[in-house]
């Protein structure tokens, strides 16, 4: 079903998180391109991270998988 069909009230949350989503991205980039030295941290970060993975891969498979199921994992462990 397209979305132009979709009833009202199932719409509107839908472009409410839509929002937040851009709003929260936005202010993201605003802040660590505004700022320079914020600006340095992801861009060392990956240097290092590169730097290590092509020592051994299982730096960029750990880094892959406390980032991706480790972190969000305690966060709703903690808000849940």
């Amino acid at each position: 079903m397209p979305c132009w069909r979709r009833r009202r009230s199932a719409a509107l949350p839908a472009l409410t998180i839509a929002l937040v989503h851009f709003f929260f991205n936005f202010s993201a980039v605003v802040l660590i391109y505004g700022i320079k030295w914020l600006r340095e941290i992801p861009l060392f970060m990956a240097d290092k991270l590169s730097d290590l993975a092509v020592k051994n891969r299982m730096y960029a498979f750990g880094y892959l998988f406390i980032a991706f199921f480790i972190l969000p994992g305690i966060i709703i462990l903690f808000t849940a």
